[in-house]
């Protein structure tokens, strides 16, 4: 899931658009896994191992504005140690019930206490399917930096008669609170370059705060659909992030930063000016030719 920011068109800036996609869904591209060979799916203890080198890190995995942050990495961690061992696939397959207990065991939460955004996904059967194969990556940069990894990745849960198709919550957690929207299918591309993680062709998130001046001009406008993310980790475990949204045919972009804590201001601390380098490093210009899907 994502943060988002987008204008009216008085322009007064609604909100602000950062990385915590929450490996939600709805409607979009053709899923993944319904080409192809059948998924692998991934150990237990291998999520789990993934996730623990993220909390030794520091930061608040319990909040959603974090979520991005943390799912880009665990994703891209299982991603490279398979493509390590089958250069060719088959895609990865992370099921919701061991996403589920990996959180858990790696927070030492008791069930009552799990995150919102981490309980729906159990409690809506919501599976994540991660393509790192050549036909699903073979994308043609146009304009600038190559990517060191990438994978196409779909989170979605079971179709059938009378299964919702999206369903939304409230975060209190993060400061501003945020609505989030999940559709029944999430795609994207995850793509790492090092020096900053985009996500990109993002399809089915959308969210907006629900306190203060923001929120009340969002109750106009409405939900904001995310499209694209990038976001750099600095020095101290901030995390920069450059992103983009839309509403209809209105498409803004935004940089923010967001504290370990979860806590998200707009653009970067005035006591770091060193991250004005950072966020501009993140708006380079970047056009990438995806394959179809």
């Amino acid at each position: 899931m994502i943060y988002w920011l987008t204008k009216s068109s008085t322009g007064y800036a609604l909100s602000w658009l950062t990385p915590f996609l929450v490996l939600a869904t709805g409607a979009g591209p053709l899923p993944a896994q319904t080409r192809g060979p059948d998924p692998v799916r991934v150990p237990l203890e291998d999520i789990q191992a993934a996730m623990e080198s993220e909390a030794e890190k520091g930061y608040n995995l319990l909040v959603v504005t974090n979520a991005g942050r943390l799912g880009a990495a665990v994703l891209l961690t299982l991603a490279r140690s398979a493509k390590s061992e089958r250069p060719n696939g088959p895609p990865l397959l992370l099921h919701h019930e061991d996403w589920y207990a990996a959180f858990r065991d790696v927070t030492g939460l008791s069930d009552e206490r799990i995150p919102e955004y981490i309980r729906l996904q159990l409690e809506y059967r919501q599976d994540q399917f991660v393509d790192y194969g050549s036909e699903a990556t073979s994308l043609e940069v146009k304009k600038g930096p190559t990517p060191e990894f990438v994978v196409q990745v779909t989170a979605q849960w079971p179709d059938g008669p009378d299964v919702p198709e999206e369903y939304s919550f409230t975060d209190t957690l993060p400061n501003p609170s945020m609505k989030v929207v999940n559709k029944r299918v999430v795609t994207y591309y995850l793509l790492d370059f090092g020096d900053m993680t985009v996500q990109d062709e993002i399809h089915g998130v959308a969210g907006r705060p629900t306190e203060g001046a923001l929120s009340v001009a969002l109750k106009v406008v409405g939900d904001g659909h995310a499209v694209q993310s990038r976001f750099a980790i600095v020095e101290g475990g901030l995390m920069v992030t450059h992103a983009a949204a839309k509403k209809g045919f209105i498409r803004v972009k935004t940089t923010s930063t967001t504290f370990p804590d979860g806590t998200m201001i707009k653009d970067t601390p005035e006591d770091r000016p060193e991250l004005e380098a950072v966020a501009e490093r993140l708006k380079q210009p970047l056009q990438i030719e995806y394959p179809s899907r």
